[in-house]
């Protein structure tokens, strides 16, 4: 059991090996476990006896009176100390919890998921058809089990933290219309958003050098400006053309290069490139527009002065 909860990164299994196990080792007929997110306490899987259940969007303690026997929770919550209840329809101290006196749950044992110091959980775990459920042996193999369960746990909700993170930091620079990609310091792509104007995949970009898909006379310009990110630890820009084939107008993109430091020193390089072909061409065209303007005022003013004389 110790192996297949340590085996799992993802949260959702550990929590489903971690409560599987205990009612198997423990022999109880019915569990629930809960972890701490945020300092919210939340059900996160149940057992009703029959099959095993697990809440994608945590149940929060509040909520979750008529599965959980709240004020032996709280109490445990609060102290962090272990409770075991031999004959919970007849102590004194929580026989009046509605869940207790509803499901007239006869053992129960909430025991505190906590990892060096700090609270992870707790678990719970009834039977409903004797007394004295829980032995001082079962005891000692659910606290070598907690024990465990508690990095394993920790450890998954952290990665699963993290992947919830990429996935939003994923959405989020895939959405842009911007070209992002994460370079190394010889100026390799590690990371590109999208690859459209390119005309190639993702993965094909991955490991090429980010001066490639640049016209000849700019990759001087970038790669100088590239070197004076890496020596100064300062934002640079430039402006760069890509033309994509022959016959076609070339794509003209401003390009920002951003230091990424690690331990004092730059490590990797944020390039964010924004096209700008439209607004150039716009330019150009407004340009030329206004130079034909001025030609026709002077040939104006030349008839104007012609016709005076």
């Amino acid at each position: 059991t110790l192996q297949a909860i340590s085996e799992e990164l993802r949260l959702d299994e550990v929590i489903m090996r971690v409560l599987e196990g205990a009612l198997e080792n423990a022999g109880a007929e019915r569990g629930t476990l809960l972890l701490e997110r945020e300092g919210v306490v939340g059900l996160v899987a149940a057992s009703d006896g029959n099959r095993l259940e697990f809440f994608a969007e945590a149940i929060a303690l509040r909520d979750a009176g008529e599965r959980v026997p709240l004020t032996v929770l709280n109490f445990v919550m609060r102290t962090g100390k272990s409770i075991v209840l031999d004959d919970a329809q007849q102590d004194s101290r929580f026989a009046g919890d509605p869940y207790v006196a509803a499901s007239e749950v006869r053992s129960l044992l909430c025991m505190p998921i906590v990892k060096q110091s700090r609270r992870v959980g707790a678990l719970v775990l009834e039977n409903r058809l004797s007394t004295h459920g829980f032995d001082a042996q079962r005891l000692e193999i659910l606290r070598i089990l907690i024990g465990q369960a508690a990095s394993a746990l920790d450890n998954a909700r952290l990665y699963d933290a993290l992947q919830r993170s990429e996935a939003q930091w994923r959405s989020l620079v895939e959405g842009v219309p911007d070209i992002i990609a994460l370079l190394d310091e010889r100026g390799r792509i590690e990371f590109i958003n999208h690859t459209a104007p390119y005309r190639l995949g993702a993965e094909s970009a991955l490991g090429q050098p980010a001066d490639r898909f640049l016209d000849p006379p700019d990759v001087a310009p970038w790669q100088q400006a590239f070197a004076e990110v890496l020596a100064t630890g300062e934002l640079r820009e430039l402006e760069v053309h890509w033309t994509a084939g022959e016959g076609v107008e070339p794509s003209v993109y401003v390009i920002r290069l951003a230091p990424i430091t690690f331990g004092g020193r730059v490590g990797k390089i944020l390039s964010i490139s924004t096209d700008v072909s439209e607004r150039r061409r716009s330019e150009a065209q407004r340009a030329r527009l206004e130079s034909q303007l001025r030609q026709q005022q002077r040939l104006e003013s030349i008839g104007t002065l012609a016709s005076g004389v």
